[in-house]
């Protein structure tokens, strides 16, 4: 075993602290979901974290208790070479009072007493240390104890029936328990929409929105008479059914409707042409009867010859209706 060393700066207590404070292990909230193989490396990393932690209390007990044991001889050969002083020494023994010969055989003995203040500080410095690892050892310990019953409480849902899952680590959980929004967030969001800034705007493209017009005083006062009047005529049509003898069940019986008058027919006076005569058939029997049969129809050979005359006629007819 080396011999430990009698000195503790304060640069060597930052670094306990430092490795100290990365000394953690975060337990899962549910640790069934991720297998047994997480639990397992949690515990074997915590045993890590505290054989360091052991090992670093190990050190720095071991350099308080050997910076103790030299306090202690140093505070010994001190007194022991003032008492000297203070029975060899003239200078020491020219004192005064006992305070004058303490200073006086502390200032001869200067090197003795400044190991000794040192001594002291390295001490101080080693006991707040400790505590720290202590303290340290004690969480490590604590957690330690939490993964035994997280260990126990996963045998116990597996005994139940449940089973050890396989997600990752860093997966995204599917079933979010706490997927509500938070009002400040929203309300975060929502301010930085009345200060959007629209490009057609800027450009000069931009054209306002149609706006309602408000409507006039005359308009008003139009419709404010409309719906009097409106209420005037459902009063009367009130009236009237007041007074209607349908309501008490002796309806008269409806009228019955006149009949319509034939229409006129059309005279077309002497001169008017015969137009069967004039307009001969286009078809003859045996198309008509091939026609009624289904058959095909060859379409007609000629048209009808119309002559000057006839067509005069025709319009004349047509003037005189």
């Amino acid at each position: 075993m080396s011999k430990p060393v009698l000195t503790f700066s304060q640069k060597e207590a930052d670094l306990i602290y430092d490795e100290l404070r990365n000394l953690h292990v975060e337990l899962d909230s549910d640790p069934l979901v991720f297998g047994p193989k997480r639990l397992n490396n949690k515990v074997a990393t915590l045993r890590g974290m505290l054989d360091r932690c052991e090992r670093i209390f190990l050190d720095v007990a071991q350099r308080l208790h050997a910076v103790t044991r030299r306090l202690l001889a140093s505070n010994t050969d001190l007194e022991m070479a003032k008492k000297v002083l203070y029975a060899e020494d003239p200078e020491t023994r020219a004192g005064r009072s006992v305070s004058d010969r303490d200073a006086i055989a502390s200032g001869k003995l200067k090197n003795e007493v400044q190991e000794c203040n040192r001594l002291e500080r390295v001490k101080m410095a080693l006991e707040s240390t400790l505590m720290v690892v202590k303290a340290k050892r004690t969480d490590l310990k604590d957690t330690q104890g939490r993964l035994r019953d997280q260990l126990k409480l996963c045998q116990e849902e597996i005994g139940l029936g449940n089973r050890w899952g396989s997600r990752a680590p860093g997966a995204a959980d599917l079933k979010p328990t706490g997927a509500a929004a938070e009002v400040a967030d929203i309300d975060d969001i929502l301010q930085g929409v009345d200060g959007e800034i629209h490009l057609a705007e800027q450009k000069g493209d931009w054209e306002d929105p149609p706006t309602m017009e408000q409507p006039d005083e005359e308009d008003d006062e139009e419709d404010e008479e409309d719906e009097e009047d409106e209420d005037e005529s459902d009063d009367d049509l009130m009236d009237a059914d007041a007074i209607d003898p349908a309501a008490d069940g002796d309806a008269p019986e409806p009228e019955p409707e006149p009949e319509p008058e034939p229409e006129p027919e059309l005279d077309l006076g002497d001169d008017a042409p015969d137009l069967d005569s004039q307009l001969k058939s286009t078809a003859t029997t045996d198309q008509i009867d091939s026609f009624l049969d289904g058959d095909d129809i060859a379409p007609p050979v000629g048209k009808p010859e119309l002559d000057e005359t006839s067509v005069d006629e025709i319009l004349a007819s047509f003037e005189k209706m």
